[in-house]
């Protein structure tokens, strides 16, 4: 029991220093960072859009677990064609030149 907590107590006496870059390091390197990003920015771009209101509407209307279905078996094949999409285009053309043409086609 003390050879344990000997053993604890000089884990916890390690630099602080060591602590930060790892939660830093872990943090902007893991995918999980990409994927709460991207769920954050699909959420809000689709929160009262127009398919939304259409599965509202239709969850009203008809079975619902077929509409909850249908309707994540079509989001999840747009984001499929997307993802797929956007490699075969970054293989292709620059970043910047992404950044510049998407900002002008959102004004």
């Amino acid at each position: 029991m003390e050879n344990r907590l000997a053993s604890t107590a000089a884990n916890n006496n390690a630099p602080n220093e060591t602590r930060k870059f790892w939660f830093k390091n872990s943090i902007a390197k893991h995918e999980s960072f990409v994927i709460i990003e991207m769920f954050t920015m699909v959420f809000i771009a689709e929160w009262a859009d127009k398919s939304q209101l259409a599965v509202i509407i239709l969850t009203a209307q008809q079975n619902k677990l077929g509409v909850a279905l249908g309707a994540f078996v079509a989001q999840t094949f747009c984001m499929i064609v997307a993802v797929i999409s956007g490699a075969i285009i970054s293989n292709y053309v620059l970043p910047k030149t992404g950044n510049i043409n998407g900002n002008l086609i959102t004004r």
